[in-house]
């Protein structure tokens, strides 16, 4: 790790992952920076390096195929990715802002099913806060989810889904 870097508390291996992270986003992401914003195409290439370097599996825990990062780790590796690119940062973002509630909320099966294949880059996720009305102020948010019975009925709308058109 560069010594002029801060270790924040990290031990060596989690240092040597945002080394890696970091290397990845000058290598590769940086001289794609302009090229992503300028098209606002999806860099998939990018999300197939991120799975291939475990950086997706960061968030998720190890029992469904992920590293199970801290959460400092995982902000830290987002802060190095969007030093070079934000659009590109976004993508470990969205898929621990989307994972996050399966998590902590989600049944057994649910993270069976879910987690690994988000974990390896197989699946990207969708994440939906922004409403007509509330803009991304979730306090302000008017969507419900209702259960009855067995299921849930939402009522609502969304204004924008990051990964929408993708995952």
């Amino acid at each position: 790790m560069n010594a002029m870097r801060a270790s924040y508390g990290l031990n060596e291996e989690e240092q040597e992952m945002i080394t890696v992270v970091r290397e990845f986003a000058e290598q590769h992401v940086a001289p794609r920076a302009a090229e992503i914003d300028q098209t606002a195409q999806f860099p998939r290439d990018l999300l197939e390096q991120m799975a291939e370097l475990d950086i997706l599996a960061l968030p998720f825990p190890p029992v469904y195929g992920g590293i199970g990062a801290s959460d400092l780790l995982v902000v830290m590796a987002i802060e190095e990715l969007a030093r070079q690119c934000a659009s590109t940062s976004l993508i470990l973002a969205a898929q621990t802002l989307a994972g996050t509630p399966l998590m902590l909320f989600g049944n057994e099966q649910q993270k069976q099913f879910y987690l690994p294949r988000l974990a390896k880059g197989e699946w990207l996720a969708a994440y939906a806060l922004t409403e007509p009305e509330a803009g991304s102020d979730a306090g302000s948010m008017r969507t419900s989810a209702v259960r009855k019975g067995e299921c849930y009925v939402l009522n609502g709308s969304k204004h924008f889904i990051t990964n929408g058109g993708l995952a």
